[in-house]
């Protein structure tokens, strides 16, 4: 599927697909330096719902035959798309445009059928010209003087396949260049957004430190709803779950894709890690000040005696290496015959997003080579890394067992965290390490990841904040019973009686 969709659509077939669009878009703007080129996206109007079925099935049929004998069955005629009223009456609504939402042929129909505006747009642009996208992101690239006549073709070409365009909703960044509205307006189409201080592709922003700053800040107000709303969940068991994998979880979007060095991401990954602190301690209901240490194990992984809520300036690094790597091999065997990328594959190295991965790495290597007796600095392969390939899953030859490998991030992180165990351990009490190494091991945090769905699996709010005892938290104002154990001392407050 992806091969036929080719090297214009991204979302498709591709592991790592928005990586890539993102690090073509890199590609881009640090290879037009010094030239007069625009890049833009172009925003449809419910695009998935409104594309043209005829031109998608009739796609299907020449190149995937036995797959249109199947969704023939599904596409022909129209479909009851049902919804409910506030009253708990069930509407219909009859379709008989678009793709089947839900279903997993969706993105691939779409896909299929918004091949026929791109491949027309590349063969009939301008010279230097391209149209790429990720589903319904259209991205669009031009000189300043052509980037009229490529987006009237682009409008043309993709109203055939029923897709939209709202114009307001798009926007066009010209690299490099200020925008004069009484000299510059005739290169661009009417009713467009013309920015010059920076973009946003796939909620990633591009542009100056001022641009990212403002647009991270308005991600991470969004971001506290969830925070603030597990924060009503009467259970300590599910407000721990979803703060570890959804609210802290997500974060990891913009880490992999934004430049490690970027000031603005620095300053949103710190207000994030210390906004799921805050919320931690009020969801264990602590009514101290977390200490350093304390927060350094919070974050370590479960199985080093954490609470999984891994900081997110801990692996930006990482995250970010493991992005650009998978990406940069398939990048250039797209893209190595247009203008932006160079003539040999050695020379993307100059590209600023490869040399902020090379230096993540380095300084990955020497943080492993503090704290990992066993490992040795290995140097920055060039050529490794443009080679790179992801093997998702390989075939066990002693049996039919598919195994899944970790992917280069899992790995990275991994030994990111036995790294701050480490650091942690160096500088706590003998009585704080006993803690710690009390629970660690396979099966210590069972209590953190299972998930209540029944009573054998559901913990009371006293129970689950006792069973932080590793932690070393105050834990005695959380017991319901007494104060006092059956052998008769009092049973002090951080918990090293009942340990």
């Amino acid at each position: 599927m992806a091969e036929h969709l080719g090297p214009t659509q991204f979302a498709v077939g591709t592991k790592a697909g928005i990586d890539k669009i993102v690090h073509t878009l890199n590609c881009i703007i640090q290879g037009a330096i010094f030239s007069e080129y625009c890049v833009g996206e172009i925003d449809g109007i419910n695009a998935f719902n409104t594309s043209n079925r005829e031109l998608f099935m009739g796609n299907l049929k020449e190149a995937f035959p036995v797959l249109f004998m199947f969704f023939n069955m599904l596409y022909t005629g129209e479909q009851q798309l049902l919804f409910f009223f506030e009253d708990g009456r069930i509407g219909i609504i009859n379709s008989s445009d678009g793709t089947v939402q839900g279903g997993p042929e969706g993105m691939f129909l779409f896909s299929l059928g918004e091949k026929t505006p791109l491949d027309n747009i590349n063969a009939k642009a301008p010279a230097d010209s391209l149209a790429f996208a990720y589903a319904d992101n259209v991205y669009l690239l031009a000189k300043k003087k052509d980037f009229l006549t490529l987006w009237d073709l682009a409008e043309a070409e993709l109203a055939c396949a029923h897709y939209s365009i709202k114009r307001s909703g798009c926007y066009i960044y010209p690299i490099n260049q200020s925008f004069d509205p009484d000299s510059d307006s005739h290169f661009f189409p009417e009713g467009v957004q013309i920015t010059t201080e920076g973009f946003t592709a796939l909620n990633i922003p591009f542009g100056n430190e001022s641009y990212a700053d403002e647009v991270l800040e308005d991600i991470f107000q969004n971001q506290q709803t969830l925070q603030h709303e597990l924060l009503k969940l009467e259970s300590t068991q599910a407000q721990l779950i979803i703060l570890r994998m959804c609210a802290n979880a997500r974060v990891n979007y913009w880490n992999r894709l934004i430049d490690p060095f970027s000031q603005a991401k620095c300053k949103y990954l710190m207000k994030h890690d210390s906004a799921i602190i805050s919320t931690f301690s009020q969801v264990i209901k602590n009514s101290t000040t977390f200490s350093e240490e304390k927060k350094m194990q919070i974050h370590l992984s479960m199985k080093n005696s954490g609470i999984g809520l891994t900081a997110s300036q801990n692996i930006s690094h990482a995250a970010y290496y493991a992005s650009t790597i998978i990406a940069a091999s398939d990048i250039w065997q797209r893209f190595k015959s247009f203008w932006f990328m160079p003539d040999q594959k050695e020379d993307m190295l100059k590209f600023q997003w490869i040399l902020n991965a090379n230096k993540s790495w380095n300084l990955l290597q020497q943080l492993f080579s503090q704290h990992i007796q066993s490992h040795e600095i290995v140097n920055f392969d060039f050529q490794q890394f443009m080679s790179y390939v992801p093997q998702v899953e390989i075939d066990n030859e002693d049996s039919t067992e598919t195994i899944k490998l970790p992917s280069i991030q899992h790995l990275l992180s991994a030994q990111i965290d036995l790294c701050k165990l480490d650091q942690l351990l160096s500088v706590v009490d003998e009585n704080s390490k006993s803690r710690i190494f009390s629970a660690s091991g396979p099966g210590n945090a069972g209590f953190l990841t299972a998930i209540p769905t029944e009573q054998s699996l559901s913990m009371s709010n006293v129970q689950m904040v006792t069973a932080l005892l590793g932690l070393g938290l105050p834990v005695i104002p959380a017991i319901e019973t007494t104060q006092v154990c059956s052998c008769g001392n009092s049973l002090d407050l951080l918990g090293n009686h009942l340990i």
